[in-house]
């Protein structure tokens, strides 16, 4: 056998024979202006996002990262008419409950409005009308999903304790 072919034999069985393998590392230096671009920030659904700095470091506890509340709508009506504007939080249930000591009769209904209450529409989710009650109770018709949106309360006779939440 020859040289040639010997050596290419031996280093073929370096190739198949296992055992550590020796990697050398070397840096590699930044070019002094090259600056990463990234940023990290955080904010409440609705809201700007804050950068995470010495001021502003990142929420660590689930209450840090809830949304911002909003005030129930509460009180009992003088009259029939409309109540609110109540502000939903995004994608948390709207929670209604009506009591009267007695029903005088009449739909209580909830309504929205994307205008502050200039116009207010019913919540017909799939073409059915939710949102309507004929007598005391509690229900949860609803979930909104567009920022600025309002929810308004009709109720038929003076009376009824409310509240949305």
């Amino acid at each position: 056998m020859s040289l040639k072919y010997r050596m290419a034999a031996i280093g073929l069985a370096l190739l198949l024979v296992p055992g550590p393998v020796v990697a050398q590392s070397k840096q590699v230096a930044s070019p002094g202006s090259f600056v990463p671009q990234s940023a990290l920030a955080f904010g409440r659904p609705g809201e700007t996002a804050k950068p995470v700095t010495e001021d502003t470091p990142l929420p660590t506890r689930a209450a840090d990262m809830a949304p911002a509340s909003t005030p129930a709508l509460t009180g009992v009506s003088t009259g029939p008419g409309l109540v609110g504007p109540f502000r939903p939080q995004l994608g948390r249930v709207v929670t209604v409950a009506l009591s009267a000591s007695s029903w005088a009769g009449g739909n209580a209904q909830l309504l929205r409005s994307t205008d502050n209450g200039a116009t207010t529409l019913p919540l017909t989710p799939g073409g059915v009308t939710v949102g309507v009650w004929s007598g005391q109770g509690v229900d949860q018709p609803w979930v909104e999903t567009e920022k600025g949106a309002t929810l308004w309360l009709y109720l038929p006779f003076a009376g009824i304790t409310y509240r949305v939440s």
